[in-house]
């Protein structure tokens, strides 16, 4: 295993070593565990997967032992960038860290491991490594092999600083340092599931669990109308009762008259509860008993309440061993596919992209052969998602650039000379008391809240007339004005669509839009015609049809055609380079690629398609096209759909959206 040194003189402006209590460097790991680390060396070699291994043989080639504690090697890149435009708002960097104290499955967030200097340390050392860090995901010796692994940074620095691994970062910094390399690979609904089989398997028959899993959502809306919360908080009420916590604690915590609670929710953690201690005392749960008796036990009052609590502890520790098992094989059978892992996330993994596409062209045949490996060598029956980073936390304030360059000391600027350039990008919007700024790097706008303007743009100042001495806060009365830039609402019409003028229009034009050129003499504009006329067989008709469809979709994007293409050739004659050049016609902001359309399209959250010119089908196949054929059409010919992501409201917005399909099978359309 490699291990990267870092002096002072390589630091530069200062000395670091990282300590922490989430995940302690190398060099104050204890002497034995170094030892025994290194006696399990061969052991080792078969969890790292060889690029080499072809995919049809995932764990062929490896012994993979879901029960072995040898770690897992991985390099987390981190897009430096993003994260330096991130570290100049500490302000709302350190607000974002206070609100975030739990994780996604409920429990209690290391916050302390993560905070803007710690941040700031984990940038420093990345950029000195070229952009990444070597991370190891291991069970200490103090673990004994239970729970989940822990994340170790293989560097040695020399002062008492952190620096931190993806896994312990907020979601919203994790997904703004990884969105651009990697997508999210989860297990669905993970600790339920692993929970229901443990029991079935165990001889429990548990019908309330097996309700909630197998019609999850219908469980979570009944919540989500009987309390009026958010799915987000109904996903915490159910991970909670899971790992043992009460429906009481969980509504007292989200403001909830707890009378309002389903009837089928108290049965469901009566069912967890009782089954739950059943589970946890059968025999072969008796090394996890003595290990956490020693451990955890005095932690826990010895009252009924401790007593409750020390039972749920139990359990917790129980379902978090079993899902590290399962990732340990997830991660082998990605490295067997070829695909580069950057992080372990509790229940998923980081999967490095290979292409532009948001899922990373990870097909679904693969992601089944994942889950049957899963399968095979742990016993559990999961589902795999690939969820694309859709929690981005912001990264660039909008016309930062432009006000910095005014606001820079070189002149004394007054409140209308700083409003007249801060609002060339920014402004309110009535309907929803919100603000929308523009973000030049990522080409699009973005919702934020009246707390992130204040941090974001505390540092803008002014100054009044006759007084050239003392410099005021320019957002703070900014957002006192009456006479502010606002809209009552926004839409998003591409031309020929219009709109009033009380509403603000989101389009920004084509990347092609902006090219000042001469198209009629251009030695790119003949290639990429004549590569054309290659692909399309020297069809005339064809090859104009398909010209005036992209013209018509270039001149005319809020004008729908209803009719998509589908382009059948070979591997290798050219589809994705026909798909490639329109995207750079389009720009990514507008374009979507995807290989698994049932995940990414077809399923629930909808919120990729927002904004979408073209969106290209790759290697699609009947099977999933012929269970989705009412929702293809729709999307085709359809001028406005529900709108959903995960954890956001629904909302309505217009559909613009034409389609490629690209393949190499027959009768992929009903």
């Amino acid at each position: 295993m490699t291990e990267h040194r870092l002096n002072s003189a390589l630091v530069g402006v200062r000395q670091l070593r990282v300590q922490t209590p989430c995940h302690t460097l190398s060099q104050n790991i204890p002497s034995s565990v170094a030892s025994d680390a290194g006696k399990r060396s061969l052991n080792r070699r078969n969890m790292y997967m060889d690029a080499r291994t072809s995919a049809g043989s995932v764990c062929a080639a490896l012994s993979i032992d879901p029960d072995d504690d040898t770690s897992i090697l991985v390099h987390e890149h981190l897009d430096i960038k993003r994260g330096e435009l991130m570290m100049s708002r500490k302000d709302e960097f350190e607000a974002l860290i206070r609100a975030r104290w739990k994780t996604d499955d409920g429990e209690d967030e290391p916050c302390n491991a993560v905070d803007w200097k710690a941040l700031r340390i984990t940038l420093d050392v990345a950029k000195i490594l070229g952009g990444s860090l070597p991370v190891s995901y291991e069970h200490t010796e103090q673990s004994e092999g239970f729970g989940r692994m822990q994340a170790f940074v293989k560097v040695n620095l020399e002062t008492n600083e952190r620096i931190v691994p993806f896994v312990y970062m907020p979601r919203e910094v994790r997904a703004t340092l990884a969105a651009d390399r990697y997508v999210d690979v989860d297990v669905v609904n993970c600790q339920p599931v692993l929970l229901r089989q443990r029991l079935e398997n165990a001889g429990f028959a548990c019908e309330c669990l097996a309700q909630y899993v197998d019609d999850r959502d219908a469980c979570l809306s009944r919540v989500m109308k009987a309390c009026g919360v958010d799915r987000d908080a109904a996903k915490q009420l159910f991970v909670r009762m899971v790992y043992g916590g009460s429906e009481d604690t969980w509504a007292r915590d989200n403001d909830v008259d707890a009378n309002t609670i389903p009837d089928f929710v108290h049965a469901l953690y009566t069912e967890i509860r009782d089954l739950g201690d059943r589970l946890m005392s059968k025999r072969d749960m008796d090394d996890l008993r003595d290990f956490h008796t020693r451990e955890y036990a005095h932690r826990f009052p010895n009252t009924p309440g401790g007593a409750r609590r020390r039972a749920a502890s139990l359990m917790a520790i129980h379902l978090q061993t079993e899902e590290a098992k399962c990732i340990k094989v997830l991660v082998a059978a990605a490295r067997g596919s070829r695909r580069k892992v950057g992080g372990i996330i509790y229940d998923g993994i980081h999967v490095e992209r290979e292409c532009n596409d948001p899922d990373c062209n990870l097909h679904r045949e693969m992601i089944e052969q994942w889950e049957g490996e899963i399968l095979k060598h742990t016993g559990y029956r999961l589902t795999l998602a690939v969820k694309p980073f859709i929690n981005e936390w912001i990264t660039a304030p909008p016309a930062a650039s432009t006000v910095s360059k005014w606001n820079d000391g070189s002149r004394m600027l007054t409140y209308n000379d700083m409003k007249a350039c801060f609002e060339q990008n920014v402004f309110k919007i009535e309907m929803s008391n919100s603000y929308y700024l523009y973000a030049p790097e990522l080409k699009q706008y973005k919702i934020v809240s009246e707390a992130f303007m204040l941090g974001a743009f505390k540092h803008l100042t002014y100054y009044e007339s006759g007084n050239l001495m003392t410099p005021k806060s320019f957002i703070a009365r900014w957002m006192r004005d009456n006479k502010l830039r606002r809209f009552l609402d926004i839409s998003l019409a591409p031309p020929p669509k219009t709109t009033t003028p009380e509403v603000f229009n989101l389009w920004t034009p084509f990347n092609v839009a902006m090219v000042d050129d001469n198209l009629d003499d251009n030695a790119y504009v003949k290639a990429f015609q004549e590569f054309v006329t290659k692909l399309l067989g020297r069809d005339a008709p064809v090859i104009k049809y398909v010209l005036d469809w992209c013209a018509q979709m270039v001149q005319q994007p809020g004008k729908k055609t209803g009719i998509a293409l589908i382009l059948k050739g070979e591997q290798g004659v050219g589809k994705n380079v026909f798909t490639n050049a329109l995207r750079a016609v389009v720009g990514a902001d507008k374009f979507l690629q995807t290989a698994t359309p049932a995940t990414t399209l077809f399923g629930r959250f909808t919120n990729l398609r927002e904004g979408r010119i073209l969106i290209v089908i790759n290697e699609s196949n009947g099977m999933d096209n012929f269970a989705a054929s009412e929702t293809i059409k729709d999307m085709i010919t359809c001028d406005e759909f529900i709108c959903e992501g995960k954890g956001t409201n629904s909302y309505p917005v217009s559909c613009c959206a034409r389609f490629i399909f690209t393949t190499n099978l027959h009768n992929i359309m009903r």
